[in-house]
């Protein structure tokens, strides 16, 4: 058999060829391989995180050591602590947050977090600025524009939270929470579940029962779990007893409904959804029983059944409800009045003192017991005239001395001159 030797010209056209397609090819694959790699070092490395606590150590008050983990599944940081003007240092210790996969929040939102955890931690809080209620509108006014389509989905298959301690800067407050232990918070459409719950602090404790099946506004609704609570009174200095409350929680007719009870059954307010009309009930409520003298006011016996208007949700309906002020009691005719947004509604009472018709309005307040008490007569009475009436059933001018230097008191603590 012959043998050519190669053609010059056809060896130098391949090399020209290879040359061309391996140009070609490092310019289309190189990108790819850099957007690859790129991906994987920021979703699946700790990378990024490692150079963001790179950025935050720059600053000498701050240290963060044994950060891991990735964007796409969580992280973990051994400690994070950070330190004020003032010497306060704040500590975060073995911080953890888990989380799926995260391209179904943005494809199908859907927020599922496997795990919250914290080993220890002491954190100083500032409490000495407030917002103001300007700011505050502001703020809502943001907050409600910037609102986005709800979660199909909201899931949190554990919390292990341990050792935590939150003290304001200034003293008066200190939160010291041993445990909050939770599993299987999951809120898909109006369901709700929750498979465990354990709290323990100075200040409040949880804890997780089955709930049952209840009577609202003549509807059967099937609560699934009942949170049991105990508001301990060492979280305000002014509140002088624990307060024990539950909340059920469940869902029906595609609506989730609820029930808070405070107490022995002295505040219900229950939401029904479709099934019925939200309710709020007080039961022999007298405020200087949790409230030291100085915040707990003059009312006692405090009943009423406030029921949600079925045909406008502005409007709420007073069904019964009666007070004592000083020796008189009063009694709340039935009533139909307006909601304000985000408050509760105002409510009177009258009572007849001989030729004096007397009101009292009871209004949201501010501060504990968070509402405000209003006095006014027909004819019109100087407040002090109609506090006598109220507290002696005498003028004031009939007072002894010690019941008038009472009734001084009295206006002086509870109905202070509004100018």
């Amino acid at each position: 058999m012959s043998e050519f030797p190669p053609d010059p010209a056809s060896t130098g056209k391949n090399k020209k060829k290879g040359c061309l397609f391996g140009c070609l090819g490092a310019a289309i694959g190189g990108p790819i391989l850099l957007v690859v790699v790129g991906y994987f070092l920021l979703m699946h490395s700790s990378l990024p995180l490692k150079l963001v606590a790179d950025l935050f150590s720059k600053d000498p008050n701050i240290t963060i050591e044994g950060i891991g983990g990735s964007i796409s599944k969580g992280f973990t940081v051994d400690s994070f602590r950070a330190s004020d003007d003032s010497g306060n240092e704040s500590f975060l210790e073995g911080l953890t947050l888990q989380w799926g996969d995260i391209s179904r929040m943005r494809n199908k939102r859907e927020m599922v977090i496997d795990e919250i955890g914290l080993k220890r931690a002491h954190i100083f809080i500032d409490t000495g600025e407030r917002t103001t209620g300007s700011e505050a509108e502001s703020n809502e006014s943001d907050a409600s524009n910037d609102a986005s389509e709800p979660l199909n989905l909201f899931e949190i298959k554990k919390i292990d939270i341990r050792s935590v301690v939150v003290e304001s800067k200034t003293g008066g407050f200190k939160l010291e929470l041993d445990e909050f232990l939770a599993k299987g918070l999951r809120i898909e459409g109006d369901d709700f579940n929750l498979s465990s719950l354990s709290v323990s602090s100075n200040m409040l404790n949880l804890s997780l029962e089955d709930a049952e099946t209840v009577m609202l506004d003549g509807k059967s609704i099937p609560f699934k779990k009942r949170i049991v609570g105990n508001l301990k009174s060492e979280i305000h200095e002014n509140l002088i007893r624990d307060i024990d409350f539950f909340l059920e929680l469940g869902a029906m007719d595609g609506e989730m409904v609820g029930r808070l009870v405070i107490g022995d059954g002295t505040f219900v307010i229950t939401n029904a959804g479709n099934a019925g009309r939200p309710t709020f009930t007080a039961r022999d409520f007298t405020p200087s029983d949790y409230f030291a003298p100085k915040l707990g006011g003059p009312v006692k016996g405090l009943s009423f059944l406030i029921l949600g208007s079925k045909t406008d949700p502005k409007k709420q309906q007073f069904e019964s409800g009666s007070f004592t002020l000083g020796n008189t009691p009063f009694t709340v005719e039935p009533q139909v009045v307006d909601k304000p947004e985000g408050k509760a509604p105002s409510f009177f009472a009258t009572v007849q003192k001989g030729e004096i018709k007397i009101t009292a309005t009871i209004s949201e307040g501010q501060a504990a017991p968070f509402f405000d008490l209003a006095l006014s007569s027909e004819p019109p009475r100087d407040q002090r005239e109609i506090i006598s009436l109220l507290w002696f059933d005498k003028a004031h001018a009939d007072l002894t001395a010690d019941q008038a230097a009472e009734i001084e008191d009295i206006e002086l603590r509870y109905f202070p001159d509004p100018s």
